[in-house]
């Protein structure tokens, strides 16, 4: 069978395959779905990606083994935005988000939503930084915190109760979402999963607060330094010379290449202890049974800039910031590498090939 996702395919493909399996062979089950979204993940910090250096072996396997799309990027590199042009497929001109926190607009419709219309059991677990609650945009279960902050003794949102627990919020929001697919898997229902981490954001403090066991698997003398770090800018936007980016990175100590080496070191060993946290979500999938009907996909909310052309954050439009990881496996996708630009809107365009797709896979049966 040949490879849907070749395609330039994204989002909605979750509710296009939904809806199109209406059309299929009697007995084929509805496809589950689940979304993985990290946070300030650059493209290359990920082992799979061609970084010798960072340590992310859970996700490297599951890289491996699907999909790999080389040119992803987000529309707008910031994390309210980027997660509605997610759940709504649209620009945030168009579904109203173009800041921290703001919200959608009335009316505006999520694939929770739509699935959910399709009969789909709905779960969301982990950071939610729109306006809505996870409730009032379609989803039936939801542990969530709020924006950015602590990654321990974090404010949660544990189906409505307010809960503190001590452990990192990554990994209490890793163990609920294992309780969302058993409780899934006993409903009998097909289910999508939207899982969102808090790493690799900065926490409160503005620091990557990894364990020392964990930073002490890096070494500094391995840390990569941007060719650009050193830029004047006087090529540039005007702008750009007082932009908080570059007051911000000065602060870190920016463009001293033993800073940015050591930032980076920081910046790795936090996506090591996420890499760690995930593990418990992709050993259930295996345990309940769930790959021979589940597409996983994993993207970033946008990238990192760490010290190209002496900045740091993102926002800005330069590769680092908007350039991010994103795999896709599920059944029948052979592991391969796709090249082609894939945005984070990239939807409608699509989503007739793949309703005509699944028609004539149906019919040849």
């Amino acid at each position: 069978m040949k490879n849907v996702f070749s395609l330039p395919i994204l989002y909605f493909c979750f509710t296009t395959l939904a809806l199109a399996y209406q059309h299929s062979s009697p007995g084929v089950e509805k496809p589950n779905f689940i979304f993985i979204y990290s946070d300030d993940q650059r493209y290359d910090a990920l082992g799979a990606n061609g970084n010798p250096v960072i340590i992310t072996p859970e996700l490297d396997l599951l890289a491996r083994q699907g999909i790999q799309f080389t040119n992803a990027n987000v529309v707008f590199a910031l994390c309210s935005p980027s997660r509605a042009a997610f759940l709504t497929g649209r620009y945030g001109s168009s579904n109203g988000v173009l800041e921290l926190g703001s919200d959608l607009k009335q009316g505006e419709k999520t694939i929770a939503q739509y699935l959910k219309e399709e009969g789909y059991l709905t779960g969301m677990s982990g950071k939610w930084h729109i306006g809505k609650k996870p409730s009032e945009t379609g989803f039936d279960f939801s542990v969530f915190f709020t924006g950015n902050g602590d990654y321990y003794n974090r404010l949660i949102y544990d189906e409505g109760k307010a809960i503190t627990p001590e452990i990192h919020c990554d990994q209490y929001c890793a163990s609920r979402s294992v309780d969302f697919l058993k409780d899934a898997v006993a409903s009998d229902k097909p289910f999508f999963l939207f899982h969102n981490t808090q790493l690799p954001h900065m926490n409160g403090a503005l620091i990557w607060d990894a364990k020392e066991k964990t930073k002490a698997q890096y070494r500094l003398e391995n840390m990569p330094v941007a060719n650009s770090r050193l830029d004047d800018l006087v090529d540039k936007p005007e702008y750009l010379r007082t932009v908080r980016n570059l007051t911000q990175a000065r602060s870190y100590g920016y463009p001293n290449a033993d800073s940015i080496k050591s930032h980076t070191r920081d910046y790795y060993a936090v996506i090591t202890e996420m890499d760690h946290f995930l593990s418990e979500l992709f050993e259930s999938i295996e345990t309940l049974g769930l790959r021979d009907n589940t597409y996983i996909f994993f993207m970033s909310d946008n990238g990192w800039m760490l010290g190209e052309h002496g900045f740091t954050s993102k926002v800005l439009p330069y590769r680092p910031s908007t350039h991010v990881p994103f795999f896709v496996l599920g059944p029948e996708l052979a592991p391969g590498v796709n090249q082609e630009l894939v945005l984070n809107i990239d939807s409608r365009k699509i989503r007739m090939k793949l309703i005509i797709w699944r028609k004539m896979t149906s019919l040849s049966q």
